[in-house]
């Protein structure tokens, strides 16, 4: 089969189902991933066009019918192609005539579906990818996350009872939990995050276990891994804490430093797990080895082992982040909560060095600089909270404004979408100024919207 060329289009060419490989600006500048974008909303189009006047498209990656108005391209008044453009004319007659003889054995139904994305350095092989669409808004989708939210942490709290009761944990229950909790997050990620943000912010192992939960399903279906996968991924957010049942509470909530023995001690939570899930038959072995590997770093710096990046399993890379975004922004006895987006700013600080830096960035766009449920001042001093992303505008989500420019808490919410490019009572348009931790300014988006 011949090669496809790549093909510059006018932004004006742009339709549904075509796949942008390049740009005329670096990706940088703009809201779209680094490894190419395949046009699927509205959104990204007016995007594009507000942004570029020429791409590059990949027509290897494109859907049949998007490039069927190809070529499209300038003529002179007479019909004749102009010296200038003769060669790209030359070109999109190829391509038309390769779509012409290879459609109907490439594209035997009418939409094609977007490309998996690239795999990322590390992703085990032997894994096909898929695409994950929404398949819910996030108004839809909350009813039945809430049941979701509560049948899993019920299971939690059952887990946690027959671990000081000494019985084996259940595998079975909670493989059926985590699959509800991977449907949930299949058909709306936000839904989720919503929820395990309004939960109330405490120590408690299985919470945390939870959040780390939703988080890596939400970071396994952004990259691409099918089904039975991502319930992996829930089970080790799950269980990876499970061995702090076994550390001294004491330690667990001393506000000052530890010694290196209390230290030491802490760490070995970690085996603590290892040996609960020995007696518990029907963990999938990956699932213990990300569990084993959850607190190694890439440079070597982390425990139990001092594995490095390559020696790590790529679940305990993400289990790694997952778990370090979910303390970093939870009140702990010896630090108080930061920012969502603080949080990501320590983790894009230790990219390269603590974390693979791909995989960082992944789980960046996964959750998003302010995730769901997160607390944001705007510019007009106003605080909200982000209830859901634009997909390409990033910065501009959907948000209820929960207090007023003076801080006071109001009775009602508002929704305010910045997409639409609001402006105050001076007519600039309202931006996001800066992420909050939970309970600033003693606003907590839970006493609005959990019930």
């Amino acid at each position: 089969m011949m090669e496809t060329p790549n093909l510059t289009v006018s932004t004006d060419d742009l339709r549904m189902g075509m796949f942008v490989a390049e740009l005329d600006q670096p990706w940088l500048g703009t809201p779209f991933p680094l490894e190419g974008l395949f046009i699927d909303e509205q959104e990204q189009l007016d995007e594009l066009r507000r942004l570029c006047r020429e791409v590059v498209i990949d027509l290897r990656r494109s859907a049949a019918e998007s490039v069927r108005h190809l070529p499209g391209l300038p003529r002179d008044s007479s019909g004749a192609e102009t010296g200038r453009n003769s060669a790209r004319v030359s070109v999109a007659r190829h391509v038309r005539s390769w779509w012409d003889k290879q459609l109907a054995a490439l594209f035997g139904r009418r939409t094609v579906e977007p490309p998996p994305k690239p795999r990322i350095q590390g992703m085990p092989a032997g894994v096909e990818l898929v695409v994950w669409r929404d398949t819910k808004a996030f108004d839809q989708a909350m009813g039945p996350a809430r049941h979701v939210y509560r049948d899993i942490e019920a299971t939690m709290k059952t887990v946690m009872v027959d671990l000081s009761e000494k019985r084996e944990i259940s595998a079975e229950a909670l493989t059926g939990a985590a699959s509800e909790l991977v449907e949930s997050v299949a058909v709306n990620p936000e839904a989720m995050m919503w929820l395990t943000r309004m939960r109330q912010r405490n120590e408690r192992t299985y919470m945390h276990g939870v959040e780390v939960a939703i988080y890596m399903v939400t970071l396994g279906r952004h990259l691409g891994f099918p089904r039975d996968h991502l319930t992996n991924f829930c089970m080790i957010g799950l269980l990876l804490d499970v061995g702090m049942t076994r550390v001294d509470n004491a330690l667990l909530e001393r506000a000052g430093p530890l010694s290196p023995d209390e230290l030491t001690e802490v760490r070995r939570h970690v085996d603590f797990g290892l040996e609960i899930l020995a007696n518990s038959p029907g963990i999938d072995p990956t699932v213990r080895e990300a569990i084993a590997q959850h607190h190694e770093r890439i440079d070597g710096s982390g425990y139990p082992r001092g594995l490095l990046g390559h020696q790590i399993a790529f679940a305990a890379r993400m289990a790694a982040l997952a778990d370090s975004f979910a303390a970093l922004t939870t009140h702990r006895p010896h630090a108080e909560p930061l920012s969502a987006f603080n949080a990501m700013k320590v983790l894009f600080n230790d990219a390269g060095t603590l974390f693979a830096e791909p995989l960082v960035e992944q789980f960046v766009q996964a959750v998003g600089l302010f995730p769901v449920g997160s607390l944001v001042e705007l510019s007009t001093g106003e605080v909200a909270a982000v209830v859901s992303h634009n997909k390409v505008r990033r910065l501009k989500p959907r948000v209820l404004i929960l207090a007023d420019r003076n801080k006071k808490v109001l009775d009602s919410p508002s929704e305010r979408n910045l997409l639409l490019d609001p402006t105050d009572a001076d007519g600039a348009q309202v931006r996001i100024l800066r992420g909050l931790s939970a309970g600033a300014y003693g606003v907590n988006p839970r006493d609005f919207f959990l019930t």
